[in-house]
């Protein structure tokens, strides 16, 4: 055995001997699941992987001293990816062999306030993982874009969480799916290191296609084929490390250290920007004709226009298409800046995943696509939210208010759906000017998922160039002293309760309206106070009840209000049909003559 694989064979020994005891004191993991891939993760981080080191000198290689914590997302570094969640101790027992953690930090695994949650890119992944549907619409991307600098590693241990994996040991049953799928395939006993080494090898010598290392490995390794999810009581720890100390290695060979790459210093012109303020001052720019008052225009399209503005005034915004570019106005960005629009095809849950990516690095990701294909990709957004991968996603086509298209695309649950993201920040504008300010706004929030709610026709002008928008922030449209009632509505709808307005009016009853365009976080301060003053509140929206923003606004004001308001919600309150817009809100109740009636109700 040479001293590269007897080195890569200690390390490995230290990482099954960490993921053991790591897991055995949180009491909870999956020691199996890290003892199978132990073999794979030291070649690939003590041998394959390029990352920048700080030069000086430790106990862990010579010239080593540790990652560069104040740049670990260098653009120059490769990039790994542990798709296989479970085995998250194995990574975190490389991180204290690399000397980002102490031991003591590693044995806080699982515990509350630990850090230890969740160039090329290496992606790690279970044999049970390759069920999902997600990672064919990476796999077909990843081949159609011919990305050789990708591998992806397979750790085909024959279980799943339940029971065998759907191809259990048949490697040829996967390789097959990678081929079919345009991939390079390499197939490896996942335990023997001159086959892992020559594997990664073959990968990086790879051209015009990904690889995929499917590697056959024994759950629990080199025990015997361990439950899934049970960590070794602590009364066997010791016993259990001997053992692996006595099967795998001498004294003499733990002390060797394998060959680190180091990737180069960059330039400092090559990195990017993590929080840049992008601006574009609509009054002045060559789009203000488009967005004069009175003057008509889809939400939507306002949207493609800020977004190509943006596009212009930073190299870091990327627009991501599902291939509805002609519909979300995106192609308006392609037309100006093709090379910072990604065509991601029918695939929304890849879409939203490499939204997430291309936030890791620094760049400004705009993913667009009709809101009711959202739903596909929640758990990818859910993730970003627990990770708070700043990324930004546009939906169009919202609410009955599309028309004769039918249910079917009518996206009626996308609000309840990003409110329920932490910390994240949901925008719904009436009108273009808002639309295209509102875009510039989650532009620059750097801190989570921002969701913008777009609608299909056009609308009328009712802003000023010169008006502003924030996070958080609302508009009072219409007010006055003797106000019996105030109407909250935001989107479409805003312009059905101001014509509710001017028919109540007719009537000598003064009505409030305010424009709730950020309904995540709400404006607090001024619905709360309108709603102290009006006593009467009626909020208006083009979404089904739950989790809309009349929920939004009546939690609002169960917890914070000391006056007592009577609210009354109107929403789309069941599956609507095809129809016009104008007679599908009028069959939703959401229409002028609607909220009018409502308010009535309440007065009297």
């Amino acid at each position: 055995m040479d001293s590269t694989t007897r080195g890569l064979e200690a390390r490995a020994l230290q990482l099954r001997i960490d993921s053991i005891r790591c897991t055995s004191k949180a009491r909870s993991g999956h020691p199996s699941s890290c003892l199978s891939a132990a073999d794979l993760v030291s070649t690939l981080f003590f041998h394959v992987v390029k990352v920048w080191f700080h030069l000086g000198g430790n106990s862990l290689s010579p010239g080593l001293k540790q990652i560069d914590l104040k740049n670990p997302n260098a653009v120059n570094n490769d990039h790994f990816v542990l798709s296989k969640g479970h085995a998250a101790p194995i990574l975190y027992a490389v991180f204290k062999q690399l000397g980002v953690i102490c031991d003591n930090e590693l044995l806080k695994l699982r515990k509350f306030g630990s850090r230890l949650v969740p160039s090329r890119v290496y992606v790690l992944m279970g044999d049970g993982e390759y069920a999902e549907g997600s990672v064919w619409e990476a796999a077909g991307i990843a081949a159609a874009r011919n990305l050789d600098n990708i591998t992806l590693i397979v750790d085909a241990n024959k279980f799943g969480q339940s029971g065998p994996s759907l191809h259990q040991h048949d490697l040829t049953a996967i390789a097959g799916k990678f081929s079919a799928f345009g991939w390079h395939t390499i197939c490896i006993d996942g335990h023997n290191f001159r086959e892992i080494l020559r594997a990664f090898e073959e990968a990086l010598q790879q051209k015009g296609k990904p690889s995929v290392i499917i590697a056959k490995t024994v759950k629990g390794y080199p025990f015997k084929e361990q439950q899934h999810g049970k960590p070794y009581p602590a009364s066997e720890v010791d016993v259990l490390v001997e053992q692996l100390k006595e099967q795998y290695i001498s004294a003499e060979a733990v002390t060797l250290s394998p060959t680190f790459h180091m990737a180069a210093a960059l330039p400092e012109s090559v990195s990017l920007d993590r929080s840049p303020s992008i601006k574009v001052n609509l009054g002045t720019s060559s789009l203000k004709d488009e967005f004069l008052p009175n003057k008509v225009i889809s939400t939507r399209k306002a949207f493609g226009l800020a977004l190509s503005a943006l596009a212009a005034a930073s190299p870091q915004v990327i627009a991501l298409d599902a291939d509805v570019k002609n519909s979300t106005y995106v192609e308006i960005v392609e037309k100006a800046h093709s090379n910072q629009v990604v065509e991601c095809y029918i695939a929304e849950q890849n879409m939203v995943s490499m939204a997430i990516g291309l936030s890791i690095v620094g760049f400004i990701p705009f993913a667009a696509t009709f809101g009711c294909f959202l739903t596909r990709a929640f758990d990818q957004i859910r993730m970003a939210g627990v990770g708070s991968n700043p990324i930004r996603i546009a939906g169009s086509h919202c609410g009955v208010s599309i028309g004769e298209d039918g249910p079917s695309q009518m996206a009626l649950e996308d609000i309840s759906m990003f409110r329920s993201i932490p910390n994240s920040v949901v925008v719904y504008p009436a009108d273009g000017v808002a639309a295209f300010k509102l875009t510039e706004c989650i532009a620059n929030n750097h801190d989570g998922v921002s969701y913008i709610r777009l609608s299909r026709q056009d609308s009328t002008i009712i802003y000023s160039t010169e008006d502003e928008f924030h996070i958080g922030g609302s508009k009072i449209i219409r007010s006055s002293e003797a106000d019996q009632c105030c109407i909250i509505a935001c989107g479409i709808t805003l312009f059905e309760a101001l014509k509710a307005a001017e028919l109540l009016s007719s009537t000598n009853i003064n009505c409030c309206v305010i424009d709730a365009y950020s309904v995540k976080p709400l404006d607090e301060a001024t619905i709360l106070a309108t709603a102290s003053r009006c006593k009467r509140l009626v909020t208006v929206e083009d979404h089904y009840e739950a989790g809309g923003l009349g929920e939004a606004i009546s939690t609002l004001l169960s917890n914070k209000c000391e006056t007592k308001v009577q609210v009354q919600t109107l929403c789309v309150r069941s599956v609507p049909s095809s129809g016009s817009p104008e007679e599908l809100r009028s069959w939703a109740r959401i229409d002028s003559r609607s909220i009018a009636a409502s308010v009535l109700a309440l007065i009297r």
